[in-house]
């Protein structure tokens, strides 16, 4: 079953200035502030416990995912890489129960052992072009390629390796001291010498139809890149560059940083400009691109972090320790890190960090393609063999029980903390509020500055502390909240106060007179269908979870018609996946605008089609009631 592991569970090891945080998130919950259920009262006080909205709940967008091994042998598997759902791994041993590595394929269905020899074949890469693998012992190392049947690429007395693949190209250098080159294959044409110079040409990267590599020796030390037709110089530097990556028109490397010969940077460059994106004094590590974002590691004696790049700005995505070997496709970043025990494999999803694994064993150099993501794992605690291991993840979607009905909007949330410290004042400054109506909260503005933050220590769930925070009727409405509880890592800005290691983040979504009744799969609606259920169901004591009862006075009445009268319209139902996933025929609104607009109508009239159809009144002969209360 896909399952995804509670937040308090993520890492059990931090550094020494963070042990001390302990406070973890007991409740999320959403009320009804200034209802019939909290005495009309617009303070905040113990009397809104009584109008917690008991049918709704926060959406965390957990990450759900399954790992499943895709080898269970008493050899090893290692260097596992992924393409979508089909996975490549070197192993020892395969049918011919030979000592050396062999090449083996899991096509999304099937494991099919490509290789059968007794030379070593190592290191394999896969993309849509096709399977590339090294095959043998030193200066007879040769390039072999796969798609569908096998074929040498090199076939010579030096060595061949480093070998990369893309969607239109494979590369690889050959030879050695200085008479090292670059060559590359296309999928149809014979490998060509790209580099063809007297220096030292080494760590080539096949990106698409390009290739990406490191020239020269100190102090003249350059990134080329080769576009299929012609080469061009990205960078140089008098100290030493290595790990070139590329993606389109961006590119990244590390460096020595001038003056230095321990200090390692990243640079990025985006295609115009070359830009250091590190400004420290320890060294940063094997830097991946995808999308124009850039993920690397660095630090010093085993405090090493994980830092992205998004195009804007730079901030550490992991906690804890050792963390190393980022990997990434699009947002989505992989990495290991040591949680006090052993290595674990954790993602990052552009939101939060959820760790994928929690075991006895080292899990290690994780891979990502999409959704897929693949690793070596210890098969044992003395790490006699290795196995594969691969996951599918995606997240929760939100439903109706993460959004409200009422007619003043969100006015007021309850976020309970436990075990934290008894003499702690938290502020607005301990949180972030943004609203939206999109999939991408990152595009989201500030929301309104609450109108009261209180703090009643032991009153929360499990006799945590509750901090109610209210806003003026009206202010947030039709629309999600972000709420990010600030904790100790990049999101929280590192944020000490609330005690929490990591933040915590969640939503809650309003859409004022939605019934939520055979609500779309995707959006909350609310339509005419909506108006003509309140008036088909009216109603005195109701309870707090009534669905017509939009002002939350215990009567359903004309009131709550006008309501959803005057509040037609929708709101998406949040889809953090990425990319989000909508059924064919529904407009996506790409920005907070009015891009849906068509789609809320058509809804809107279908729905208002099949109320009238489903009752003997028509809009046409009804009258609204009046009710007293």
């Amino acid at each position: 079953m896909p399952r995804h592991l509670p937040l308090r569970a993520r890492l059990h090891l931090e550094p020494l200035e963070h042990r001390r945080l302990l406070t973890t998130l007991a409740g999320a919950r959403i009320f009804y502030n200034g209802s019939w259920f909290d005495g009309n009262d617009t303070a905040a006080n113990a009397a809104d416990d009584g109008a917690i909205a008991l049918d709704k709940s926060a959406f965390f967008s957990n990450v759900l995912f399954d790992v499943q091994p895709l080898t269970a042998n008493p050899t090893t598997d290692s260097n596992p890489r992924v393409f979508g759902d089909k996975v490549v791994w070197q192993g020892t041993g395969g049918t011919d129960a030979g000592t050396d590595d062999e090449i083996f394929y899991f096509d999304g269905n099937t494991i099919i052992q490509l290789t059968e020899n007794s030379v070593p074949d190592r290191n394999p890469e896969i993309s849509e072009l096709g399977i590339v693998w090294e095959r043998g012992n030193g200066t007879t190392q040769e390039i072999i390629f796969w798609n569908g049947s096998e074929s040498a690429l090199t076939s010579n007395a030096v060595f061949d390796g480093e070998s990369s693949i893309s969607s239109q190209r494979v590369s690889w250098q050959q030879g050695s001291g200085a008479a090292l080159e670059i060559w590359s294959y296309d999928g149809v044409n014979p490998p060509i010498n790209i580099s063809n110079n007297a220096v030292v040409d080494v760590q080539s990267y096949a990106d698409a139809g390009q290739v990406i590599w490191v020239t020269d020796s100190v102090p003249n030390r350059k990134v080329l890149r080769f576009n299929g037709n012609s080469t061009a110089i990205l960078g140089t530097s008098e100290y030493s560059i290595e790990d070139p990556r590329s993606d389109g028109v961006y590119a990244a490397w590390e460096g020595f940083k001038a003056g230095t010969t321990n200090d390692r940077e990243i640079y990025f460059y985006n295609g115009v400009v070359l830009t250091r994106l590190t400004t420290n004094t320890f060294g940063d590590f094997d830097p991946q691109i995808s999308d124009g974002n850039v993920a690397w590691w660095g630090g010093i004696f085993n405090d090493f972090q994980i830092s992205l790049y998004d195009g804007n700005t730079v901030r550490e995505i992991s906690t804890g320790i050792r963390n190393q070997f980022p990997q990434l496709d699009g947002r989505n970043v992989v990495w290991q890190g040591y949680d006090g025990q052993d290595d674990e494999i954790f993602l990052w999803d552009g939101y939060k960090v959820t760790q994928l694994t929690d075991n006895t064993v080292n899990d290690t150099r994780p891979f990502i393609s999409g959704n897929h993501i693949v690793w070596q794992a210890a098969s044992s605690g003395v790490g006699t063999s290795q196995e594969i291991m691969h996951t599918y993840f995606t997240h929760e979607t939100a439903t109706v029980a993460n959004i409200t009905s009422y007619s003043r909007g969100i006015n007021g949330i309850m976020v309970d903390l436990a075990d934290l410290p008894a003499e702690t004042v938290l502020t607005a400054d301990d949180f972030r509020f943004r609203v939206g109506a999109n999939n991408a909260p990152e595009s989201w503005a500030d929301a309104p500055a609450p109108s009261a933050i209180t703090m009643r220590p032991g009153e929360g769930q499990g006799g945590s502390t509750r901090i109610t925070i209210t806003w003026e009727n009206g202010a947030i409405k039709n629309t999600w909240l972000e709420v990010v509880a600030r904790g100790n890592d990049s999101t929280g800005e590192f944020n000490l106060n609330t005690g929490l290691t990591t933040s915590e983040i969640f939503y809650f979504g309003n859409r004022i007179g939605d019934t939520f009744i055979d609500s779309p799969p995707t959006v909350a609606t609310t339509t005419a269908a909506d108006e003509l259920a309140a008036r088909f169901n009216p109603g005195f004591n109701q309870p707090l979870t009534n669905p017509y009862d939009f002002d939350r006075n215990r009567a359903v009445s004309a009131g709550d018609q006008l309501i959803a009268r005057n509040n037609q319209g929708l709101l998406f139902k949040l889809d953090l996946r990425s990319p989000a996933e909508v059924p064919a025929g529904i407009l996506v609104a790409t920005d907070a605008d009015d891009s849906g607009i068509a789609f809320a109508l058509a809804i809107a009239a279908k729905a208002s089609e099949d109320a009238e159809a489903s009752s003997p009144l028509t809009a046409t002969n009804w009258r609204p009631a009046r009710f007293r209360r």
